[in-house]
């Protein structure tokens, strides 16, 4: 037997592992040379070494484990093995694990890279234009710029302004126009932006009707956790027209003035460039005198609902009478009832022998001189709060949460957002509310929020709370210019007064931003005729259940 048949006899196969078997006898490896033995000193170095006892996917699995051992070795032996130049290596040597880089954030970081490079560039072209050498060139461009959007803004900014309003809104004029009127005048909203007129002395106190009672101040504590129901009332409110306002009639025969009206009509012609529902008012020539009127049968006292919003509501002839029995009830159930103000004399509307309780409410008769145009306005006041101060009492209400972004949640924390949102939506009538206030020389204006107490039922609603505004801070606020709105009504009333004798209706339109004035030539609105100058044909309204 040949040396070579020798060895592989004395070699044990094993299925699992290469060598010896370590289930056999190891007594029967004997060191005569029959078996391989390999004598190796201390001083000799390994080459190469392959371990084949485990499977190749195990060994990728734990190659991280042999790096990082290896990495944990001594420094010392390191650098001695690495000076006595190592030549030992894995034959399979694990790869290394590439570590994972953010893509997303070195994408991030070089767009803001150049967001700063590119703000750098405009800051020096800023620099640049700023110099000395391209500002005739840079107020040439802005002024050429100014040109173009203010012609643009000529031909085309009304039709654009306009429609907004006109895509949700098809709004049926407030009067029908009859064949035989004529149309004298038409007055476009733009060309009353920039009117101005001051008015340097305050009004005159000619005479106060009526009574008053003091605002209960448990309303100023109301939250919408703590909401009280909002409850009707029977007292009488009286919505007297012009012509049928005995005091008027008789300054009119004392020569009092030159102008007469009330103030809710005053106060829609000063803000009749915020309107977008249709309204008109009578106008009626006497002599020299003139007077501004409502007709018997419209719906010039409801307050409107949403009027300036962007998606105003389709039933806005509902939601304004509802708005309208809300401000009556709240103005009567805040008042304290146990003290009454009377003025030197007594309501001049109430029939003595009428059985309903009247609501206390001053009628303050003041006079406004207009430049060379003597104004005798009738206004009224609702409430007195402390030292004998004037109060205006007004409300806000809610018919949708969806729109308003629900009070009962917003307004205890948010109550700026509610009335910023309100000044978007409800400009007109807060312009309203604000020149109501001044021209009564009231001090304060008290603000109601009241919502349904269920939204789809619009008899129950609940008081959420009051809010407090000097007329002032709110005329600031919904941007009011008083000398702007006292120039409007002195334009009209110029129209006016070269009218000869005679009535004539001051219509807003449906469908553009223009007030219209129309001759009736002896016929009213129905087409019948009318005895002009007539003041029985005008009857008081009252606002009661």
């Amino acid at each position: 037997m040949s040396y070579l048949d020798s060895i592989v006899s004395t070699v044990h196969y094993d299925k699992f592992s290469w060598g010896p078997n370590y289930l056999s006898d190891l007594s029967t490896w004997k060191n005569d040379g029959s078996s391989i033995d390999l004598i190796v000193t201390k001083g000799d170095q390994f080459g190469q070494t392959v371990d084949w006892s485990v499977g190749l996917t195990q060994d990728r699995r734990l190659g991280s484990q042999f790096i990082g051992k290896a990495k944990q070795t001594d420094q010392l032996t390191s650098t001695k093995l690495f000076e006595e130049g190592s030549i030992f290596q894995y034959v399979q040597t694990p790869r290394s694990k590439r570590t994972p880089t953010n893509s997303r954030g070195l994408k991030h970081k070089l767009q803001q890279q150049k967001v700063i490079q590119m703000q750098r560039l405009q800051r020096e072209e800023k620099m640049q234009a700023s110099t000395s050498h391209n500002v005739k060139q840079r107020k040439l461009r802005e002024r050429e710029f100014k040109k173009a959007e203010k012609n643009w803004f000529k031909n085309f900014g009304s039709r654009y302004q306009q429609q907004r309003h006109t895509n949700m809104r098809k709004i049926a004029p407030s009067i029908d126009i009859q064949d035989s009127w004529e149309m004298l005048r038409e007055i476009e909203f733009s060309s009353l932006n920039k009117l101005n007129v001051n008015i340097d002395n305050p009004p005159e106190d000619l005479k106060e009707f009526g009574s008053l009672e003091y605002f209960d101040s448990f309303f100023d504590r109301i939250t919408p956790k703590t909401a009280v129901k909002l409850l009707p009332t029977d007292r009488v409110v009286y919505k007297s027209s012009t012509l049928n306002d005995p005091v008027l009639n008789e300054m009119f025969h004392n020569s009092v003035g030159k102008v007469y009206a009330s103030d809710v009509i005053i106060a829609t012609l000063m803000t009749c460039t915020r309107s977008i529902y249709p309204w008109d008012i009578v106008v009626i020539r006497k002599g020299s005198s003139l007077f501004f009127d409502k007709r018997e049968k419209s719906n010039f006292d409801l307050l409107t609902v949403n009027e300036n919003a962007s998606e105003a509501p389709q039933d806005y002839f509902n939601l304004a009478s509802e708005a309208t029995l809300i401000d009556k009830y709240f103005s009567q159930q805040v008042l304290k009832r146990d003290k009454v103000i009377h003025a030197p004399n007594a309501n001049p509307f109430h029939n003595q022998n009428s059985k309903q309780p009247l609501a206390p409410i001053l009628y303050r008769y003041r006079r406004w001189q207009l430049k060379e145009v003597p104004v005798v306005i009738r206004c009224e006041v609702n409430a007195m709060f402390g030292d004998n101060s004037y109060c205006s009492i007004k409300t806000l209400n809610e018919y949708d949460p969806k729109v308003t972004d629900d009070w009962r949640r917003k307004l205890e924390l948010q109550k700026g957002a509610v009335i910023a949102t309100e000044l978007k939506n409800n400009s007109n009538k807060l312009a309203k509310f604000t020149m109501l206030s001044i021209l009564s020389g009231c001090d304060l204006i008290k603000l109601g929020y009241v919502t349904r107490d269920n939204f789809y039922s619009p008899k129950n609603h609940i008081i959420l709370g009051t809010q407090d505004f000097l007329p002032s801070f709110l005329a600031s606020q919904v941007s009011l210019e008083l000398n702007n709105c006292w120039g409007v009504l002195y334009v009209l009333i110029q129209e006016c007064l070269k009218l000869d004798e005679g009535k004539y209706f001051l219509v807003r339109d449906s469908s553009k931003h223009v007030l219209k004035l129309y001759q009736t030539n002896g016929q009213s609105e129905d087409g019948s005729d009318f005895d002009n100058g007539d003041s029985d044909s005008h009857s008081d309204k009252s606002y009661n259940d």
